[in-house]
This record gives structure tokens, C-alpha cells and sequence, in this order.
């Protein structure tokens, strides 16, 4: 089959008679395929039989890239010996304003502080703090001009005048957003005192605001998203030499895991901006502080975008590789275990057998040559 459409994903509406609003969210866990949610119509199919009743279904899908929640968190190091680098990095990432970028597409920036395991509004032991630390904008929470209004409450001047520009009122922004003085959202949430803060713990940092987050009944990122964590650092986490972040810092597997489980996505990827393996060592990965490169072992075992960050001075194509990496799978999932595809149209036109198939487990069916370029409609007759 020649290419149709550019894979990206919404949502699966099912249709099946007699049946009344029902929805199934599905959930990816530990798997790279993004599949779709599904929601009753609440309607007739041509296709239909009475609920209970064996016999031939229609689901129908929404494939395209209108609607996909595209949610990219940015968790960058906001020690001092980052000062040199983020000005770099805020020029580069100029260039999402005008990317590529698929799906509805939101913007959030947070830091890799660390907190206390057994208090998530107190920052780490191993952290060296100032006044006003605990209610810097970005620890524990999404960079925001509310923040920093209750920062700059706490934090001597010193501090909170390093935000010379004004921060955007959305915790969650998109790449073309921009404050008051029409300064881009993502480069002002880079702004920071630049403290020595001696640890940087970014994937310790993730996995306490998704668990913070999680115990407040909310969460980090929308339902069914497509979501995408940028690390930006001179550092390997944790950072220093504190024994605890190091014993206790997540492994690839479980922090993945846990922010699969405390969030109803569609996918997650990493990237990140950071030292690498055979490059230039920095000031903070020198004499033996690599901790083994943990954030590259995460990037590289899901698949994301690595970038040297002693040895790149144009972020932009970087930034350009993240709005296209993660285009979902052309997987459509029931929620249940069906029998058999009878059929599968695309906008009304019949495939050929040989262009899609469910999957082992019954639950889904992959269709080829899908291209997320176009929405479609996608309608598959089944057998329960």
C-alpha cells in the first residue's frame, strides 16, 4: 500500500448498537507503540449487533494530527556552571517556535533540584541553599509567573532580580507563546539565579514532582499525550557526591515505569542536551563524576535525541529533531480481545489484507503505510 497519511494518533471512537457512553483509556507500560483511546458513540453501525450478541462489529477511528496532546517538559539545570551554556540553549530553542511540531503542542519548564525524599516541599540535603530556595520556580513545580510572585516574596533581591524578564501566566505554553514583552515563554522559563546549588538531580527531580503530583490527584502531563522529557545539562545525575541521590536515583526502567503509571499517555521519550561517553568532560563531570552517565543510559534505552553539550554551539536543529521524534505507531487498540479483522477502510477505501494485522494478544491492529500528514478516518469490522 503507497503511503496515505503521517502517524499521528487521536482517538478511537467505537461504535456498537444499543451502546451507551463508555470510555477505555489505554495506557503504553514499558512499550514504545502509542495507541489510541476509544469512546462510544453511542450509536448504530451498519455493521453492528445487539450488545451480547455474536456476530460482526465496527470501531471507528480518528487518525491524524489536529488534536494530539504533544506535552515537552523541559527539566534543566539551573546551577551556576550552567550560565554559559543556557544562553545557547535559549537561542537554539528559538527555533520550536516555527518547527514542524504535530499534535496540539504544550511547553513546560522545570529544574532538576532535588527534594527530600520524606518532604517534596523541602529541597535535598545535599542541595547548598540560599533563602528562598524551597519556592524557586521550576523545584518541584512548572516555571510560572505565579511562581516566581511567591518566590519573590521569600528570595532577596539578588536573587529574584536574576528574572529580568517577566514569566508567562501558563505553567503549559505553546513553542510560539510569548510574555509581555514579547520575549518567547520557553526562553524566559530558563531564566534562574544561577546558585551553586551543587546537586543537579534531574531524574530524581522527575520522579518526585510525577509521585508530589500523583498524591495530589492530579497530574504532570494531559490524558492520552504524547510526551516528550528534555534534560539540559552540564552535569550527570545526581550531580555531587551525596551517597543518598546516588543510591536512590530511579534506574531507566523504573522511572519510565512510574511516569507511565501516574499518567494516562499515549508515549514517552526522552532527550536531553548533556556530557556524553568519549566527549569533552565538563566542570562537573570531571575527576571521576560521570556517576556512569545515567541520563544518557535513560535517553538511549527509550530511543531519544542526544546532544553533546561541550561540543554544540546551534541548538536549533536539536530542537527541530524533538518536534518530529515522536510521531506514534499506526496502532489501533479495542481496549478487549477481539477474534478477527473482517475489514479495514481508510476514508471509505477497502485495504488489502496484507496491510494490516492484529496483534498477537487480539487487542489492536496495526495498519502500514499510514503517514500523519492528513487526518483519516479509519474503520475496522470485527469479530469479538
Amino acid at each position: 500500500m503507497q503511503s496515505l497519511f503521517h502517524p499521528v494518533f487521536l482517538s478511537l471512537m467505537l461504535i456498537s448498537c444499543g451502546s451507551s457512553q463508555f470510555q477505555t483509556t489505554v495506557k503504553t507500560r514499558g512499550s514504545s507503540q502509542k495507541t489510541a483511546s476509544a469512546e462510544a458513540l453511542g450509536k448504530d453501525s451498519p455493521n453492528a449487533s445487539p450488545e451480547g450478541v455474536a456476530g460482526e462489529k465496527s470501531a471507528e477511528f480518528k487518525f491524524g494530527p489536529k488534536s494530539t496532546p504533544n506535552d515537552v517538559l523541559f527539566i534543566f539545570d539551573n546551577s551556576s556552571s550552567m550560565k554559559q551554556h543556557l544562553e545557547m540553549v535559549k537561542k537554539g530553542f528559538e527555533s520550536l517556535s516555527s518547527a514542524d511540531w504535530f499534535g496540539d503542542v504544550k511547553i513546560g519548564v522545570m529544574t532538576t533540584l532535588p527534594a527530600e525524599s520524606a518532604n517534596l516541599s523541602q529541597t535535598h540535603s545535599g542541595v547548598n541553599v540560599y533563602k528562598g530556595i524551597n519556592s524557586e520556580p521550576g523545584f518541584l513545580s512548572l516555571v510560572s509567573a505565579k511562581a516566581f510572585a511567591e518566590y519573590k516574596k521569600v528570595a532577596d533581591s539578588s536573587k529574584s532580580s536574576a528574572y529580568a524578564e517577566p514569566l508567562c501566566d501558563e505553567e503549559w505554553f505553546s513553542p510560539e507563546a510569548v510574555n509581555s514583552n514579547r520575549k518567547r515563554c520557553l526562553s524566559v522559563a530558563l531564566q534562574n539565579p544561577h546558585h551553586g546549588v551543587g546537586c543537579e538531580a534531574g531524574m530524581t527531580a522527575l520522579s518526585q514532582i510525577t509521585a508530589k503530583m500523583a498524591s495530589r490527584g492530579s497530574k504532570l502531563f494531559r490524558k492520552s499525550a504524547l510526551a516528550q522529557v528534555v534534560f539540559v545539562s552540564d552535569a550527570q545525575d545526581p550531580g555531587c557526591g551525596n551517597s543518598e541521590l546516588q543510591k536512590t536515583r530511579p534506574s531507566a526502567g523504573s522511572l519510565r515505569e512510574q511516569v507511565l503509571k501516574q499518567n494516562d499517555l499515549i508515549d514517552l521519550k526522552f532527550h536531553g542536551v548533556l556530557p556524553v561517553e568519549g566527549g569533552m568532560e565538563t566542570s562537573e563531570t570531571s575527576g571521576n563524576k560521570d556517576f556512569g552517565f545515567p541520563y544518557n543510559t535513560l535517553i538511549k534505552s527509550n530511543k531519544g535525541i542526544l546532544l553533546d553539550i561541550t561540543a554544540s554551539t546551534d541548538y536549533s536543529s536539536f530542537a527541530k529533531s524533538i518536534a518530529k521524534s515522536a510521531l506514534p505507531e499506526p496502532v489501533f487498540s479495542f481496549g478487549a480481545k477481539i477474534s478477527k479483522v473482517l475489514e479495514v477502510k481508510v476514508d471509505g477505501k477497502i485495504l488489502p489484507a496484507s496491510d494490516f494485522k492484529l496483534a498477537a494478544d487480539g487487542k489492536s491492529v496495526r495498519i502500514e503505510g499510514l503517514n500523519p500528514s492528513a487526518d483519516v478516518k479509519v474503520q475496522i469490522g470485527y469479530l469479538p
